[in-house]
């Protein structure tokens, strides 16, 4: 046997074992994936300051996010306005809009949108989402990045909660509550955003680790919040001043804590 060829052959494997090692240290301890230990002592420090969090509820992603622009659809320059005025919709006032037994009414960057009828069938709930988006899509939305967020039964309605997304991230001030009889869309409520396009982002995205620990220390935390019950990253108006006042806004990616009492807490996720 050929010694310094089994003693070449072992240096190499170990040398191979020792880079392979080296790089998922590096990349647990770089933004690849937080490490269990990351996890753990995170855990800790919310239990030291009275929050509980279980390690499901930690995101140990590595993210690839954009900066997106949009216009909210209110605006009048908007692809949706454009849509009612070319489908026999008239302009009533200022901020409303009507076409036969239907009316659309603009709030600031929120809306309604309310029918009349006289629908008396049922369909399965499983059935009502189908249903909402066909008719989203007659009323001119893009339904291409609308995802179910949760579908309630209320006797012959179905209220379902849908949001925006860009690419596998939640946009999370475009949501819309809409109420099904049938196949018939009663009402929608929310606020609704057109993208306009999509921007590299310089820099990297922050772990869930860094948002979790700002929340421990939120000034805005009330005691009773004191239970995370989700973490999850989207993107998320830069400036509400903005929003209200410019046709086209910035939406950049975002934390988003849920606590048990329901209330949500956001914090920038780009890298300082």
């Amino acid at each position: 046997m050929n010694w310094t060829r089994v003693k070449i052959i072992l240096i190499f494997l170990f040398a191979c074992i020792n880079i392979f090692l080296i790089a998922v240290t590096y990349f647990s301890d770089n933004g690849a994936a937080i490490s269990h230990s990351s996890v753990n002592n995170t855990i800790d420090i919310l239990k030291k300051r009275g929050i509980k969090l279980t390690p499901d509820k930690v995101d140990t992603r590595l993210l690839n996010m954009n900066a997106i622009d949009v216009q909210n659809i209110s605006n009048t320059s908007s692809e949706f306005i454009n849509n009612l005025i070319g489908s026999g919709w008239v302009l009533l006032d200022e901020n409303t809009y009507a076409r036969g037994n239907e009316q659309i009414k603009f709030n600031g960057n929120s809306f309604s949108y309310n029918r009349q009828s006289a629908e008396t069938s049922v369909i399965p709930e499983s059935d009502a989402y189908k249903a909402a988006l066909a008719g989203l899509g007659e009323l001119g939305f893009s339904v291409g990045d609308m995802r179910l967020i949760s579908s309630t039964k209320a006797g012959e309605e179905t209220v379902l909660r849908i949001g925006q997304v860009n690419g596998n991230y939640f946009m999370f001030d475009s949501t819309l509550d809409v109420t099904m009889r049938g196949n018939i869309i009663l009402s929608i409520n929310g606020s609704w955003n057109e993208i306009t396009a999509v921007l590299p982002l310089n820099g990297n995205i922050e772990s869930s680790v860094k948002a979790l620990i700002e929340f421990s220390g939120d000034k805005t935390r009330t005691e009773s919040d004191n239970e995370i019950v989700s973490v999850t990253a989207g993107y998320k108006i830069n400036n509400a001043v903005d929003y209200q006042q410019n046709m086209t806004i910035q939406m950049l990616p975002a934390w988003r804590i849920i606590t048990n009492t329901d209330a949500a807490f956001y914090y920038d996720a780009r890298a300082k």
